[in-house]
């Protein structure tokens, strides 16, 4: 007697969510550091305005540095939310890829000289790197002082950093 055949509503790989997390990493204490932070604050607070999928994870990664490696492994898309000194003027958005920009493997003396790029390569050397990576970054104007409060140059860029990341999500 023959098993009966399940049926199929439909490949296991559709009905699969992706796994899809907006990052925001930074000191929230020196001043355009925590851009990142305050991006995703207001992701959180208007999630359900802006129309973000229940599924997406919204997180504050603050200054976890290595422990983020846990949080990353094995997504499927990871949008980072952070400030980056490239040199322009304060409040330039940049958007790219970790493929993007070279790094060099530089010995450390301490976890706190763990970043963010560190983390991301090993998760690659483990094999467990997000499939996809976007960072999305602004100039800082300071970073060196101590307050809760982002620059002017920067509290003006959150609308269009947070246009940037619900185009991301909205090409899943």
């Amino acid at each position: 007697m023959e098993a009966p055949k399940e049926q199929s509503t439909g490949s296991k790989r559709h009905e699969e969510k992706r796994k899809v997390m907006v990052l925001g990493v930074g000191n929230l204490i020196l001043t355009d550091e925590g851009f990142g932070i305050h991006v995703v604050q207001e992701l959180q607070e208007r999630r359900e305005e802006l129309g973000i999928d229940p599924d997406v994870q919204i997180m504050d990664g603050g200054t976890l540095g290595l422990d983020l490696l846990h949080y990353i492994e094995g997504l499927d898309k990871l949008i980072i939310v952070d400030v980056v000194n490239g040199g322009t003027e304060p409040g330039t958005i940049f958007k790219f890829t970790p493929k993007d920009i070279e790094t060099e493997t530089v010995r450390k003396l301490s976890l706190h000289q763990v970043t963010l790029m560190d983390v991301l390569g090993m998760a690659k050397d483990m094999d467990q790197e997000p499939k996809e990576t976007v960072i999305v970054a602004v100039e800082p104007k300071d970073i060196s002082n101590w307050g809760m409060e982002l620059s002017d140059e920067l509290k003006v860029k959150i609308p269009k950093v947070i246009e940037i990341v619900l185009k991301e999500l909205k090409d899943e």
